[in-house]
């Protein structure tokens, strides 16, 4: 099953390693889904893991941390970050993207709706409520096959417990 999952979604499961992003990671890493990828989508994850702001949360997290612990651990947080890139690079659907698609209100959006649209995906998955709630766009999708829907809808679809 070819899906799109947005960045913020990516990033929250490194973030966070017991919550819904992380579980939908699991399930890529399990092969029960195949994401569709594009130098655009892989380039704005790349840029959003190496962004300081993301390093100086994820430090003060750590804060309480004896501090050899603390960089051992922000060390292995930025090789797993590498090898998502690297493993979303190997194992996704590449597609091209033209640059002609401009139907969100936040083009940085549309990249991401170009991607599904090429690739061919059934579902974009995304925490980003502009995608998730404009039913003009979520109707623009339907029609051309893909579902737009939350990270837990996507989980539960998965599980078998929503229609596909």
């Amino acid at each position: 099953m070819l899906v799109v999952v947005d960045t913020n979604v990516w990033v929250s499961a490194l973030l966070n390693p017991s919550g819904f992003p992380a579980r939908l990671l699991r399930a890529f890493l399990e092969g029960q889904f195949t994401p569709v990828i594009s130098r655009e989508l892989i380039q704005e994850l790349a840029d959003v893991l190496s962004r300081p702001r993301l390093w100086r949360t994820l430090t003060r997290r750590l804060s309480r941390l004896d501090i050899q612990l603390a960089l051992t651990i922000l060390s292995m947080y930025q090789l797993i970050a590498a090898m998502l890139l690297y493993t979303l690079g190997q194992a996704g659907h590449w597609v091209d993207l033209q640059g002609d698609t401009h139907w969100c209100r936040d083009p940085r959006d549309n990249m991401l709706l170009e991607t599904a649209l090429c690739g061919n995906a059934r579902f974009l998955v995304t925490r980003d409520d502009d995608l998730k709630r404009d039913p003009e766009l979520i109707a623009q999708m339907q029609s051309r096959g893909i579902r737009v829907v939350s990270v837990q809808q996507f989980l539960d679809i998965l599980s078998g417990g929503m229609n596909c």
